[in-house]
């Protein structure tokens, strides 16, 4: 499942104490990075399966990709002691994707090699007032939704087809539980008509891993934060 972190501001004055101890509990929990790239550099990288890198026309953003009906695996080791693991990435699509419709479906899918599935769904991406529908943010076969639904970006990228500009940017936080030094992730693409028709890539590839405290802890924390609140009212 899919899931979103939203920032925002906390007027802490105003804060009632329940946000304050939440807040509290909050930064009891660790979260380091242990992967990210924006694959700016040409430098090789062997933790993927593969190295193919393109450049979009407008803005010149390099990426991974791209790709077609393929299978692109990160490799990642030694990522230290933690009970959770977030995946973050933009996923581009690039010209006619279908969706749900003939000749789709035009799905991607992350899978946890040996764990579970982060995402598999469909994307529409054509031209305006088209009507084919895509599956996302349902999973594939269950959702029914307007093309480019949660795109942060359309039509900046630079790619066309038939003269109609076609391209979309879709961002993820994806976060589920895993506590293996040893991660493997694919990215697949499938159902796509051929590379210079439907293609994909990912960008701002982040891996970071969370270590998530025991009730107990959770508790002890918050008979921290208490007292700190009543020695302040004093």
């Amino acid at each position: 499942m899919e899931r979103s972190v939203y920032a925002g501001v906390l007027a802490r004055r105003r804060a009632p104490l329940a946000a304050i101890v939440a807040a509290g509990l909050c930064a009891c929990a660790s979260a380091e990075i242990v992967y990210s790239n924006d694959f700016e550099s040409s430098a090789w990288m062997p933790e993927w399966t593969s190295n193919v890198r393109s450049t979009t026309p407008v803005s010149g953003r390099t990426f991974l990709g791209d790709f077609c009906n393929d299978a692109v695996r990160l490799n990642l080791g030694g990522l230290g002691a933690h009970t959770e693991t977030t995946l973050s990435f933009d996923f581009y699509a690039i010209r006619t994707w279908d969706g749900n419709t003939w000749p789709g479906p035009d799905n991607f899918a992350v899978r946890v090699v040996g764990g579970a599935t982060l995402l598999d769904t469909t994307f529409v991406v054509s031209e305006p007032d088209n009507w084919r529908t895509q599956s996302y943010p349902a999973p594939t076969g269950q959702g029914d939704y307007a093309q480019r639904t949660g795109a942060v970006e359309n039509n900046s990228l630079g790619y066309f087809w038939k003269g109609i500009a076609c391209d979309a940017v879709w961002h993820f936080d994806l976060t589920f539980e895993h506590a293996g030094q040893y991660l493997a992730v694919d990215f697949i693409g499938s159902g796509l008509q051929g590379i210079d028709d439907e293609s994909w890539g990912v960008d701002n590839v982040c891996v970071s891993i969370n270590s998530v405290p025991a009730p107990g802890a959770m508790a002890l924390g918050g008979i921290g934060l208490a007292a700190t609140m009543r020695r302040r009212r004093r």
